[in-house]
Parts: structure tokens; sequence; C-alpha cells
């Protein structure tokens, strides 16, 4: 299945959110919570957000492709659903940095809403023509 590569990629993509939360708790000294800490805030909010958006997505895209949705449709949404996502994660833990700067964010969920609110369609359509 196509939607098996989005699932390891997006898997991957997790694990290195996982991983800037871990290295940035352990120079700051701080096992649970933030403590105040914005950068370590900024981080988790990352992986918080990529957690409440994958999920959905993934189950919305194998849903298509067992409808029926032509492989490269899968690729598509797999495509712009990821940099999506990677824009969004970039532009999150760069705030601290930048925080006037929302283009990456913007265009992470942009990304996003386009592909869900566009499988979501096409699940309804392939509902009422089954």
């Amino acid at each position: 299945m196509t939607t098996s590569f989005y699932v390891g990629l997006l898997g991957l993509i997790l694990i290195f959110l996982s991983v800037k939360i871990i290295q940035n708790r352990r120079f700051a000294k701080i096992s649970l919570g933030d403590d105040g800490n914005s950068l370590l805030q900024s981080k988790i909010r990352a992986h918080g957000n990529f957690i409440e958006y994958a999920p959905i997505f993934l189950i919305m895209l194998i849903s298509v492709e067992i409808g029926g949705l032509n492989k490269y449709f899968i690729h598509l949404f797999g495509i712009i659903f990821t940099i999506g996502r990677i824009s969004h994660a970039y532009g999150m833990m760069i705030s601290e940095i930048r925080s006037k700067d929302f283009l990456f964010r913007q265009i992470g969920m942009f990304c996003t809403f386009f592909c869900l609110g566009i499988l979501a369609l096409i699940l309804l359509i392939q509902f009422i023509n089954n």
C-alpha cells in the first residue's frame, strides 16, 4: 500500500521531534513539563501539533486508498502533508528565535488543512457512491 510509505516517513519525523524535546530537556535540566522555558515550550508544541494532525491524516489517507483513489493522488496528498508538517514544525522551533516570522507555520497549516479538507470531501463522495 502506498500509504505505508507515509506512515513510515511521518513516524521518522515524530522520532526527530521527540529527540529534539529530549535534547532540550537534558540541556535545561527539566524532566517534566516545561518549567517556563519558552524554547522547550515551542518544541513541545511542535511535537504536540504534529501528533494532533498526523494520525487523522493517515487514517483518511489509508481510507481513500482502500476506496480506490489512484496512487499518484495518494502520493500528492502525502507529499503536501509531509512538507506542511515539516514546515510547521520548523516554524514552531524557530519561533523563539524569530518570533514575528509565521510564514513556515502558515504554509504548514495551509498544507495540512488543504489535505484534510480535500480528503474529507473524497471520503464523503466515496461513501455516497457506494
